[in-house]
């Protein structure tokens, strides 16, 4: 009964109601070293991020068509921090670019 929570929030046992940022990058990490298939990355970071984004945000998340698009968007849209980064797997909150913090959970 707890595999579609832990789907949508794999850090829901350490206590995190959401998936935290961070979370999200050491999945970008993992599933593109391991060559997880496009649609399985898109599919999962959308169960993780359904909560989190605004309905507009989380359409285009799932509108993308390859894997080369998904990463452009994230970095279009937020701080995707690569495995070497400072601080990579450390966030919380989502790192929105610009000004997008206003089109969070809405």
């Amino acid at each position: 009964m707890s595999v579609r929570g832990v789907l949508d929030n794999p850090a829901l046992f350490a206590g995190f109601k959401d998936t935290p940022w961070g979370a999200i990058e050491k999945f970008w990490n993992l599933s593109t070293s391991y060559g997880l298939p496009f649609r399985l990355i898109q599919h999962h970071l959308s169960c993780m991020l359904d909560s989190q984004l605004n309905k507009k945000l989380h359409n285009e998340l799932n509108a993308q068509n390859s894997l080369v698009d998904l990463i452009d968007w994230f970095d279009e849209h937020f701080d995707l921090k690569r495995s070497g980064d400072k601080g990579f797997g450390e966030a919380v909150a989502i790192p929105y670019r610009q000004d997008r913090t206003t089109q969070s959970r809405i």
